[in-house]
């Protein structure tokens, strides 16, 4: 999941300013601008929803605690970061004697009202305030948070969780989780030649822009060419990105660089981290940069261990990501490596003087001899969400000017025989993030080749070929939110599991045709849609004909006078078609004129 820019929580993360009742050598933070910068995400319902959809982190944190009652059982808890209460309610139900919620947010409010509706009032206590400020009548057994940042410790959350623990937990109390480790390995990716790519094309539109500022008026910009190009290689290239790395990505062995008690740190040894450390690569391949994530562990303590030790970690893997992702620092300039080599590691990882809850990265590392050293300046807010930036499109080859962004690449579907689907996706024209997304399933004709540039794509190419032009009736100029294309090279592929699966899953599917196509004609579409009718145990709603209705799951439609290509033999009749479901789930029932789609 890529949804949270503030490194997601377990119920919330909103607990105090990391700075009272804590021995620190950073300048105060004032509260106001701590609550407009951080907390006040936390206190959307939708941002816990984001946070609470991550399984492998649910999952980890309720088996820690049903797996390990007895650290529960008839003891006193508290919840640093409440959010939605999720883990105080769990800690009730393990049977805690009380349980002490602390949200800094308005989201306190939605916790008490979800621990009555689950008549734990009696047990669960949603406290609003700074885990700093507030006063608890007793001791705790054991401190419970989900206070983990982006490459552990973005956020800098732990600092209150160690206020909370220095205050409030008893000498023999447990912490939740109890150790933590962060990790970096060296990486390939094409994310290095991606963001090359990309720093190349801003200076060459900054050179057009100077051109063009020096011919009409008059003024020479030459001067602030140096300071942006600095502005932007930290943009492009110093700045780290979230990112869901694959397993085969990582090209030498994961090593510790750091290691916490969470019973014992201090906020003095996570306010700068640094680590010294060897990893060996495992092939020829080239080196592009390091990833970085974390994990924790849920041990209990020496004195009084878990029954079960759980884990969770945010390492690359194939089946099981995490909103975290891992934290990806690119070299500007890759080199050649070679299985055996001892890259020798450094990292220096201090908060950021503009603010504390971020972070500022320098790693360095030495093979064969040189030394070469990468500044990363970690800032979450160029983090991108939602989209892997390692397939953005900057621009294709004499593509005009647009405002939407576009992105291609490959999905992977078996890593071990090489197959992969390629991807083309492009945001809708206007506010994407409001609206539906169209996903565009095919092979054959109306793969990249047709259905992209010649059917319903943001772009056609020119009556020479040397160019790209904008194809008006493009769908992410309509209601669409964005297009997405796949292609794949098996022709002999059955869709018709693919869609039963889609359909399953609650996702409307609207299959056409062309009433004169000739490739695959009238009747085998339709014997095809009645075969998977049949297939969902789906009854006939209302009887063939050119438009259906609203409310199906499944719709099949032709289109009078198109052939096999619909989207490009019939644009204009495909555009209201697809506009009117879009909006309505229906079809127009009376005829609409060319110029009515600007309507939508």
């Amino acid at each position: 999941m890529r949804s949270s820019s503030n490194g997601g929580a377990m119920g919330g993360r909103a607990v105090g300013t990391g700075g009272g009742g804590v021995k620190s050598s950073a300048p105060p933070v004032d509260k106001e601008v701590d609550y407009a910068n951080y907390f006040c995400t936390y206190s959307f319902l939708y941002h816990q929803k984001d946070m609470l959809s991550d399984r492998v982190r649910m999952d980890a944190y309720f088996n820690a605690v049903f797996e390990n009652k007895h650290h529960f059982a008839g003891k006193t808890v508290l919840d640093v970061g409440t959010g939605s209460g999720i883990l105080a309610i769990w800690s009730a139900q393990a049977g805690a004697r009380k349980v002490y919620a602390v949200e800094a947010t308005t989201m306190a409010d939605h916790a008490r009202a979800l621990v009555k509706a689950n008549g734990l009032e009696h047990i669960v206590e949603v406290i609003q305030g700074s885990v700093e400020d507030i006063s608890l009548p007793e001791k705790v057994d054991v401190i419970i948070s989900e206070w983990m940042g982006y490459f552990l410790l973005r956020e800098s959350m732990f600092d209150s969780v160690i206020s909370a623990r220095d205050r409030w937990l008893k000498p023999s109390g447990v912490m939740y989780p109890s150790h933590a480790r962060m990790w970096l390995a060296p990486i390939k990716s094409t994310l290095s030649d991606r963001k090359k790519n990309d720093l190349d094309g801003a200076m060459a539109d900054w050179d057009n822009f100077s051109d063009e500022i020096k011919s009409y008026y008059g003024v020479d910009m030459s001067v602030l060419t140096k300071p942006f190009a600095e502005e932007q290689e930290k943009h492009y290239i110093q700045t780290a990105m979230w990112n869901d790395l694959n397993p085969l990505q990582v090209i030498g062995t994961p090593t510790v660089v750091k290691e916490m008690d969470c019973l014992t740190a201090t906020v003095s040894e996570i306010e700068e981290v640094r680590s010294n450390v060897t990893s060996v690569i495992n092939g020829h391949t080239t080196l592009c940069g390091f990833g970085g994530w974390f994990d924790v562990q849920f041990r209990g303590r020496k004195e009084d261990p878990a029954q079960q030790d759980i884990e969770l970690t945010t390492a690359p893997s194939e089946q099981h990501c995490t909103h975290w992702g891992q934290q990806v620092f690119i070299m500007s300039n890759p080199i050649n490596v070679e299985e055996g080599n001892n890259l020798n590691l450094g990292l220096v990882m201090s908060r950021s003087k503009e603010n504390h809850r971020l972070m500022e990265i320098m790693v360095w590392y030495g093979a064969l001899a040189v030394t070469l050293v990468v500044t990363v300046q970690w800032f979450g807010c160029n983090i991108a969400e939602g989209y892997p930036e390692e397939d953005l499109v900057a621009r294709l080859p004499g593509q005009p000017k647009v405002l939407f962004r576009q992105y291609a690449g490959y999905v992977d579907v078996d890593f071990e025989t090489g197959r992969s689907l390629f991807y083309y996706f492009v945001e809708a024209d206007t506010q994407p993030e409001t609206k539906p997304l169209t996903l565009w399933l095919n092979g054959g004709c109306s793969s990249v080749g047709g259905g992209a540039f010649t059917e319903l794509g943001p772009f056609y190419p020119t009556g020479d070929g040397r160019g790209l032009r904008i194809n008006s009736m493009s769908w992410n100029f309509l209601i669409t939110d964005c297009l997405v294309i796949y292609s794949d090279i098996d022709e002999n592929i059955n869709m018709l599991p693919i869609l039963k699966r889609i359909i399953q899953n609650r996702t409307s599917v609207w299959i056409f045709s062309g009433d004169q196509d000739s490739v695959v004609p009238l009747l085998g579409s339709r014997t095809l849609v009645r075969e998977l009718a049949h297939d969902l145990n789906f009854s006939t709603t209302l009887p063939y004909r050119p438009w259906f209705p609203k409310d199906q799951l499944l719709t099949f439609a032709t289109v009078r006078g198109a052939a096999h290509m619909v989207p490009m033999h019939s644009p204009h009749e495909l555009c209201i078609y697809s506009v009117a479901l879009c909006l309505a789930g229906d079809c127009p029932t009376t005829h609409m004129k060319r110029g009515e789609i600007s309507l939508y």
